[in-house]
């Protein structure tokens, strides 16, 4: 997808000053959207690595009717989730900067 954008990019732009400003805005976004796409992917596999543990019962256990589940996770959610609504706001606010 990126090399399609960059062929893109040369057969629109020209200009080697109108090239290098487009370059900058999409580099901006770029690594905005793959940093929010990394922790999406980690989220995703935090999760299913402790829901895993969760079902199998290595750290969960029941106690009079109630689930206890012994490790916790929402620090560790709760900062990876901070993070890619960083990122993917970052990549939002460069788009839009572009746009204008």
């Amino acid at each position: 997808m990126y090399l399609g954008l960059m062929r893109l990019r040369d057969v629109i732009y020209t200009d080697t000053k109108e090239r290098l400003r487009f370059d900058k805005v999409l580099d901006q976004t770029y690594c905005a959207v793959m940093a929010a796409r990394t922790t999406a992917k980690e989220i995703s596999q935090k999760w299913e690595l402790h829901s895993g543990k969760v079902a199998s019962g290595e750290i969960a256990r029941f106690e009079r009717g109630n689930i206890h589940v012994d490790e916790d996770l929402s620090r560790d959610l709760r900062r990876d989730v901070e993070s890619f609504v960083y990122s993917a706001a970052r990549a939002f606010k460069e788009g839009m900067k572009a746009r204008s």
